[in-house]
């Protein structure tokens, strides 16, 4: 398989530039002869596909589940960065964009990295159209600060808000397009119940689905009561417990797929440990995304469907829960427990 990311050519500093300039532009009416595939479905991706479908895209919108400790910026930081250079201690585009390659705080290629740099100078004005409460000077002007070890103070913040209104901005635009028949449904992922009532509290639509880690050692009953209360669909990453195998410690070995409980029912119903957990989420009504690149093992998680668990041995996987996770806990994402320092040494 070739995979062509078709990136532009030529230098990145001028490569999106000038493929903007060599695009045809797209007439107002023709807008809703194209659609939009926008990979990803948090505040970035959330935001670009609001945007998107405002101006008149069919836009489809995928959440693609990284390991979840790569989410830090913005719900962490409670900032953004950008090349603004408004302390003039020679920040630029150029700048940004070599600290955020040399940091390896990025997942793309280079000149996409240096589009980045070059459009985070209007994401700040965007934000503040959009009502986001960056911190402020005594004068009136954004404030901003040095963050992560920069030597420049590119940050504008707003004291751990700026996510949460970005991530309202986003979902109140897309309650828009569910009014108007543009969207099907909205839905959340890694919310707590306070996240949730949160929300909720100050949107008018409640969430459809919330996608949370949840495997027979970590079940998250109390939450999965609150999802069945506001009538959201409880979704798993990880259903499997394949994320325990990043917490500190832990081995290939550990978790519910070697689990005695579970391996004796896969040896009752003729079925793989992972089928069984899967059943096990069928039983309470979980939507699971099982994650493999192997097909046979694609094709295996298809086969819940022609056995079922009693009651009791529902029970007895339920009891299996430690009540400790695998990914990070939502409610205590920070700067802190989620650091991430650029070296510019």
């Amino acid at each position: 398989m070739h995979l062509d990311s078709k990136l532009p050519s030529g230098p990145i500093e001028t490569a999106w530039d000038r493929r903007k300039f060599e695009m045809k532009l797209v007439n107002p009416a023709n807008k809703r002869k194209y659609s939009i595939i926008v990979v990803g479905s948090g505040l970035a991706g959330g935001a670009a596909s609001a945007t998107f479908a405002e101006l008149g895209y069919n836009v489809k919108c995928f959440c693609f589940q990284d390991s979840p400790r790569r989410a830090h910026s913005i719900a962490a930081q409670g900032g953004i960065n950008a090349a603004k250079n408004y302390q003039n201690d020679g920040d630029s585009v150029f700048r940004l964009f070599y600290d955020t390659v040399k940091g390896g705080d990025f997942r793309s290629r280079e000149p996409n990295v240096h589009r980045l740099a070059q459009i985070s100078l209007n994401i700040i004005d965007q934000c503040v159209a959009q009502g986001v409460p960056f911190a402020r000077e005594y004068g009136g002007t954004l404030s901003n600060r040095s963050f992560g070890g920069a030597q420049v103070s590119r940050t504008f913040y707003a004291r751990g808000q700026t996510g949460q209104q970005l991530l309202l901005g986003a979902y109140q635009a897309m309650e828009s397009f569910l009014a108007e028949g543009r969207a099907r449904a909205i839905g959340v992922s890694n919310f707590s119940a306070e996240h949730l009532r949160t929300l909720i509290d100050r949107t008018d639509v409640v969430p459809a689905v919330n996608q949370v880690e949840i495997h027979p050692y970590f079940s998250q009953p109390a939450l999965r009561a609150v999802h069945a209360d506001l009538g959201i669909l409880t979704q798993a990453w990880s259903p499997i417990g394949g994320i325990l195998v990043y917490v500190p410690g832990s081995d290939e070995g550990r978790g519910p797929l070697t689990d005695p409980v579970v391996t004796a029912l896969a040896t009752k119903y003729d079925k793989t440990p992972a089928q069984v957990v899967l059943r096990w989420h069928v039983e309470h009504g979980t939507s699971a995304i099982p994650k493999s690149v192997k097909a046979h093992r694609i094709a295996e998680n298809f086969g819940v469907f022609d056995f079922s668990l009693t009651a009791d041995e529902v029970a007895t996987i339920d009891a299996l829960d430690k009540g400790v996770r695998g990914g990070p806990d939502p409610e205590k994402l920070n700067r802190d427990t989620h650091p991430k320092v650029v070296d510019n040494s």
